[in-house]
């Protein structure tokens, strides 16, 4: 065999080592990493949005509890609180119930009986309105080696959730 050809080819592997080291160690050390950390005493589920996943991840996040992730560059990292399903089925279900008195039950209904169920349903329908809108969101724009943290709490007397994001932003 030819000494040049044999020492292309013992040298042949030691590049591509060294190169997919070098292309590792660079994947690992650019990203940002993401957690979300729910200080509420319920569950919420959110939205994560990437600069490498656009459409995001969701994920359910328990009462005193986090969640992380990563994005391999920076950008523009996005949380977004999203419905409760649990929450709208139960919604749902008392929308089902006073829809099925007010139907059902009219001959035996008093005037006043139906007013306020009547009120009780639009009360329920400007709720249902409320799931088909996203909820409490935070952005913040995260260098590669970046540390984005996003709070999650529940404002019992305004009943909705509120979200604060910071960005720690690293150099190597």
């Amino acid at each position: 065999m030819n000494t040049a050809c044999n020492d292309r080819l013992t040298r042949t592997p030691v590049f591509v080592t060294l190169l997919l080291i070098t292309t590792v160690a660079l994947i690992i050390t650019a990203c940002v990493n993401v957690e979300v950390i729910n200080l509420a005493e319920t569950s919420a589920r959110v939205r994560i949005t990437l600069p490498d996943t656009p459409s995001g991840y969701t994920r359910f996040i328990r009462a005193g509890e986090s969640t992380s992730t990563f994005s391999e560059y920076g950008g523009t990292v996005t949380v977004t609180v999203l419905p409760d399903e649990e929450y709208r089925e139960l919604v749902m279900g008392l929308r089902n119930e006073i829809s099925r008195r007010l139907f059902e039950d009219r001959e035996t209904l008093t005037a006043t009986q139906v007013s306020q169920l009547t009120e009780r349903l639009n009360e329920v329908d400007k709720m249902m309105d409320d799931f088909g809108r996203e909820g409490a969101s935070c952005s913040v724009k995260a260098s590669d080696y970046a540390h984005v943290t996003a709070l999650l709490t529940w404002d019992t007397s305004a009943a909705n959730w509120s979200l604060s994001c910071s960005v720690q932003n690293e150099e190597s």
